[in-house]
């Protein structure tokens, strides 16, 4: 069993079933609101996938908001407590302030825990490229890897990771708020 335990968020896209296959892998639901009522998305939230993109497809409009330093302390704190370190594979600090906010809470629990080790990462991925890492992450750790040898392993590894998707149109997108004028979604060149 290993010494430490590795946390994703909700936005690396891994199912329930996918989880499975890596239990040494918590998740950290991520809220979102979707027609003024607030739900906390992913495995362990309280709205599925399905539901969630029937949503969508009915008009809805998903918000999501970052996870709070609060969120994460109430969810790491207990592994400290158990005597366990943990690695966190965060969601891009190009599309959220969550790793901020996860840094604040680390921060916090390294002065109440000096003892444990904790890593705070910023995938620089999202979705199922986040996802990717964090399997990819929990392979490693059931090779016998340590803590502190997977924290660099993914910090050298996390820009190697290729991301593609597609959308029908940008509305949920831009009702998201997912910073796309950042990545030049949604504008038209004058080639247009």
């Amino acid at each position: 069993m290993a010494d430490y335990q590795i946390f994703m968020d909700a936005t690396a896209d891994c199912s329930t079933e996918l989880l499975h296959r890596y239990p040494s892998v918590k998740n950290i639901p991520m809220q979102v609101e979707i027609g003024g009522r607030s739900y906390l998305y992913g495995p362990g939230g309280d709205i599925t996938v399905e539901q969630f993109y029937t949503l969508q497809k009915q008009g809805n409009y998903a918000t999501t908001s970052q996870i709070t330093p609060q969120a994460y302390r109430d969810t790491f704190e207990p592994v400290l407590k158990e005597g366990k370190d943990l690695l966190y594979v965060c969601f891009t600090s190009g599309l959220s302030g969550s790793y901020q906010s996860a840094q604040l809470a680390v921060n916090e629990l390294k002065e109440l825990y000096p003892q444990r080790k904790i890593y705070c990462i910023d995938s620089l991925c999202a979705s199922v490229g986040g996802g990717f890492l964090v399997c990819e992450t929990a392979r490693k750790q059931a090779e016998g890897m340590s803590i502190d040898d997977l924290a660099q392993w993914v910090i050298s590894h996390r820009l190697l990771v290729c991301h593609w998707f597609t959308v029908d149109v940008f509305d949920h997108l831009r009702h998201g708020g997912t910073g796309l004028r950042g990545y030049g979604c949604g504008r038209h060149s004058s080639a247009d």
